[in-house]
């Protein structure tokens, strides 16, 4: 079976869990490959896994071309929002990436509808700016424990972005562990952390300008009510 490299876009959704992977395989196994890979300009910007799938099943895959009118990043970011149950935080990750990419990083260049900003990348993948911006220190400041955290969607961005800017490097793996042992998958922090930025900067904003530093720090007495938990979350 002929090698195929992987599109620069398709490199930035993470990848199955080896449990997600092998339901896949089993699935193909029992019924075939029903949908093509979907390849563009010769790379595989759809479907890595259900060609990885046919090669150990020894499967010849469907193929399928991408027309050279329709924006690869655009039918990418579609595919996998549509069909991937990603996290706030990784879709976070996959937005603060595609604002770090610029025009002429590769061949690809005229396809992309780079350089996009941190706001059209948050829109592309509905998610807020401000959770872009966390991405963009955890990218910056974090280590790879921490990365790989967030992007496997182990951990929060907000609560990964916090131990970045706060704990040193040589720790951070560590704090990377004690997070996701206290991380309640059923609860999504980012989501709640932004409804909660906004709705307490809107309230600053009824403020008068020159008093909003007391508002500011009737909020401070209010966190000093809710230290952090030790040993799990409060």
């Amino acid at each position: 079976m002929e090698a195929f490299k992987l599109h620069p876009v398709a490199e930035l959704f993470p990848e199955m869990t080896e449990q997600q992977f092998e339901i896949l395989k089993a699935d193909i196994r029992a019924n075939g490959c029903k949908e093509s890979v979907v390849l563009y300009r010769g790379e595989v910007i759809d479907g890595r896994h259900r060609l990885r799938a046919c090669r150990e099943l020894k499967i010849e895959p469907q193929l399928a071309d991408l027309d050279e009118d329709f924006d690869p990043w655009e039918f990418a970011i579609s595919k996998n929002l549509c069909r991937r149950h990603l996290t706030t935080s990784q879709r976070a990750v996959i937005a603060a990436e595609l604002a770090k990419l610029k025009r002429g990083d590769n061949q690809h260049a005229q396809h992309r509808q780079n350089c996009r900003t941190t706001s059209e990348a948050a829109k592309a993948l509905n998610v807020s700016e401000r959770t872009v911006r966390a991405a963009k220190q955890v990218a910056d400041k974090g280590s790879p424990e921490l990365q790989h955290a967030v992007k496997t969607g182990e951990m929060s961005v907000h609560r990964a972005a916090s131990i970045a800017r706060t704990t040193p490097p040589a720790d951070q793996a560590t704090a990377a562990k004690q997070g996701t042992d206290q991380t309640d998958q059923a609860f999504d922090e980012d989501a709640a952390t932004d409804r909660l930025y906004d709705r307490l900067r809107s309230e600053l904003h009824r403020w008068p300008v020159d008093r909003r530093h007391v508002a500011a720090e009737h909020v401070q007495l209010i966190l000093d009510e809710y230290p952090p938990a030790q040993g799990g979350r409060s």
